[in-house]
């Protein structure tokens, strides 16, 4: 009789050895992360991914990131999570479900840096551009990853016209040798590439220069860990601006 209860016994501390941790024995983890807004599932956008690590994560709980984050560019993030050590299904609008590594958000919030400002990937030097001949936006380009890459442009560049958000108009952009140049960045460092709206290429006729349109660029920014090795390819925008004649 004593054996059968050492045998139930030593069964029942197996049993228990092997459960799953409960969400409450979940370790807390920190880390600095990019954070990257796909867009709304409901119009075929997949939502808020986290990577670090050279992992991809999906948020289980993306209510309780801010909405001010939704931008279509990276941000850096310092994030607490729950890794769940388990894979979460998710939709993007009507496709068909699809599965990433899940973990559970507790805080996060982006990083700032320089005087204040947040981070992102694409920023312009200027708010409105006077549009003629000589009319040259110039873009930083800033890396987000904690080692040093190699960015270059795309020979896809496009100026998009919005109002309220939405696309009316969209014109290839030329005369941009500088952007094909590849460029090395160091770790949260910066550099700069020059786009030009030269009226010889680009007909603007049909655009509205008034206040409540903006406008931004649109592209591939390339990034590789050598100057010949291509690491990945992001569809970018940058921060919006005004064009005024």
């Amino acid at each position: 009789m004593k054996f059968i209860n050492l045998i139930l016994i030593f069964i029942a501390f197996i049993t228990l050895s092997c459960e799953t941790p409960t969400d409450s024995e979940i370790q807390i983890e920190t880390k600095i992360a990019t954070l990257i807004w796909t867009g709304d599932p409901a119009t075929d956008g997949c939502g808020f991914f986290i990577e670090f690590d050279d992992t991809r994560y999906k948020p289980t709980n993306e209510k309780l990131i801010y909405e001010s984050l939704e931008t279509p560019y990276p941000t850096i993030v310092e994030i607490q999570f729950k890794n769940l050590n388990e894979k979460i299904d998710y939709s993007c609008g009507f496709s068909s479900p699809k599965e990433e590594k899940a973990i559970e958000v507790v805080t996060i919030k982006p990083i700032t840096i320089r005087c204040g400002t947040t981070l992102t990937i694409i920023k312009t030097d200027k708010d409105y551009y006077a549009l003629d001949s000589d009319t040259t936006i110039n873009l930083e380009v800033i890396n987000p990853f904690s080692t040093s890459v190699y960015y270059v442009c795309s020979g896809d560049i496009f100026l998009v016209e919005l109002q309220n958000n939405i696309i009316h108009n969209s014109w290839k952009v030329h005369g941009f040798e500088e952007c094909l140049a590849v460029k090395s960045i160091d770790s949260f460092e910066k550099a700069g590439f020059s786009i030009f709206l030269n009226n010889e290429f680009i007909n603007l006729s049909n655009a509205s220069f008034d206040e409540i349109t903006d406008y931004r660029l649109k592209f591939l920014l390339y990034n590789n860990q050598d100057s010949l090795q291509l690491l990945s390819e992001e569809l970018l925008y940058s921060e919006k601006f005004k064009i005024v004649k």
